[in-house]
């Protein structure tokens, strides 16, 4: 009973999303004409991309330089576990972290959202694009450069795990794991870049996520409507 219960709420909460997800690939499609004629947008484009690259490169070299890339990565990955855990109140009891051969966090208690944590959020990433709310005016462009090239190196690190053998995919399903990864970054790659350009600003990309829900579930209800149903 209790597997099928995690079952419904794992899949419900995905499925609940998917009205707000669409509500915003609707207005990011409304904005790619604009977008793509604005210089800011490549820039942006750019710099993720220096930084996958950057990170890709270093991260097959066998020098010290390569191992501490590697200890922040896990590292990385291990904090995002945990400080997932604790916002669940599930506080790790343990944290391990190596240069060359991974890590673990011990958690009393897990579910998907905290397993798979490191695969959706880059914490470095955040960290900067936090610093951009408290530095001075002048040095924000900076502080937006640094954000979107630590996204770059959050992709390069995504990469290099989402592979079959990791434990806390299969732990949740490999379908269901790969579907939520790829649902989450195909809405947060283009708001990065987005957002980063100007283009779109946070209120309406909220707005446009809330909106969508009456919007599809009248599609919804239309669609059954023309087959017969309700």
């Amino acid at each position: 009973m209790i597997a099928l219960l995690r079952f419904a709420i794992r899949w419900g909460v995905l499925l609940a999303l998917l009205p707000g997800i669409f509500g915003l690939w609707a207005l990011l499609w409304e904005r790619l004409p604009h977008a793509l004629e604005h210089r800011k947008l490549a820039e942006a484009v750019v710099t993720i991309l220096l930084g996958w690259g950057l990170h890709r490169f270093l991260r097959r070299g066998n020098g010290r330089l390569a191992d501490f890339i590697s200890f922040l990565d896990t590292l990385e990955h291990e904090l995002t576990h945990g400080i997932v855990a604790l916002l669940f109140l599930h506080p790790p009891s343990t944290l391990h972290v190596t240069e060359r051969k991974g890590g673990h966090i011990r958690l009393k208690q897990s579910n998907w959202m905290i397993s798979l944590a490191p695969y959706l959020f880059p914490l470095w990433t955040a960290f900067a694009a936090l610093l951009m709310l408290i530095v001075e005016q002048d040095l924000v462009s900076i502080f937006l450069t640094i954000t979107l090239f630590l996204y770059g190196i959050f992709l390069s690190r995504l990469m290099s795990e989402l592979h079959p053998k990791q434990t806390d995919l299969r732990d949740n399903g490999l379908f269901h794991s790969y579907l939520v990864v790829a649902l989450f970054h195909l809405l947060l790659l283009p708001t990065i870049i987005f957002s980063a350009a100007g283009i779109i600003g946070w209120r309406e990309y909220f707005s446009s996520f809330f909106d969508y829900y009456p919007l599809f579930f009248e599609m919804v209800k239309k669609a059954l409507h023309s087959r017969g149903i309700g």
